[in-house]
């Protein structure tokens, strides 16, 4: 079982209309072997990275969750504008 976060990261320079960079990943978590894996994508170009053996890391950082969770803001607009069902 596999626990993950999907992210978009998006950046124009202030005084561009243009995109500077444009990125989609996920970061996943297996929570048997505590594998981490991260992926990414550029649309401008690929690129992989490989080893023979696996990369043998042991994770010394703490999360802490230091507040709730709150919802994207953007939910939140579309969440408001759905009408409501009777």
């Amino acid at each position: 079982m596999l626990f993950g976060v999907r992210y978009h990261t998006h950046i124009a320079k202030s005084d561009e209309v243009e995109t500077h960079h444009d990125q989609v990943g996920y970061s996943l978590w297996e929570p048997f072997t505590g594998a981490i894996i991260h992926t990414l994508t550029i649309p401008r170009g690929q690129t992989v990275q490989g080893r023979p053996e696996p990369f043998h890391h042991t994770e010394r950082n703490t999360l802490t969750r230091v507040a709730p969770p709150t919802p994207n803001p953007l939910a939140l607009e579309a969440r408001e504008a759905k009408p409501q069902d009777a």
